[in-house]
């Protein structure tokens, strides 16, 4: 299978635009900061953008953080955290929030979990740097630390993002957890 180039319409380049010292690219040139035609990057190129929070493309904004939430409602049992949710691109967790309506009864913790495809989510890797006590005080938030190494909590595009409970986490009930991921 051979390289496709990638084309974008619509894109607008505010600032000068320099690749090789030269004001053109491809043959397209540069007027008022506006491409005056379309640029076409092969696919082993790479467009960067330094302020990635406003990139648009065909005038739609592209976030470049999304969250991944998870409720559960009946935490009492290890298997209520059952489940792997797919990561669709490459990315990064920012932040992990999680809050509780009533604590654990037993002394329990609770992993954030990398988990590559054909990986056993208890066998993925901890994305934290400790697990989350689940017997802290009930309606709070909890903002754990990541992991000390960004690789361990750096996801490519098809990982999976699993929650692993160290045990029956007794009388858990009402869990919200939302995990913010920023595109890599």
């Amino acid at each position: 299978m051979s390289a496709r180039a990638t084309k974008f319409k619509n894109v607008k380049i505010t600032g000068d635009l320099v690749v090789d010292g030269n004001s053109t690219v491809g043959g397209a040139g540069v007027v008022s900061g506006e491409m005056d035609a379309n640029l076409t990057l092969a696919a082993t190129r790479t467009l960067a953008v330094t302020t990635a929070d406003k990139l648009t493309v065909g005038g739609k904004i592209v976030p470049q953080t999304f969250l991944i939430t998870r409720s559960i409602f009946d935490g009492a049992t290890t298997a209520a955290f059952d489940g792997v949710i797919p990561i669709p691109v490459a990315s990064k967790i920012v932040s992990v929030k999680i809050r509780w309506q009533t604590a654990s009864g037993a002394s329990e913790t609770l992993m954030v979990k990398k988990v590559p495809s054909g990986t056993a989510k208890a066998s993925g890797t901890d994305c934290l740097a400790a697990g989350i006590d689940l017997t802290a005080t009930a309606d709070t938030n909890v903002s754990p630390a990541l992991h000390a190494t960004a690789a361990n909590y750096t996801f490519a595009a098809g990982d999976g993002l699993g929650f692993v409970a160290s045990g029956a986490p007794t009388s858990l009930d009402g869990v919200g957890i939302t995990v913010e991921f920023q595109r890599v």
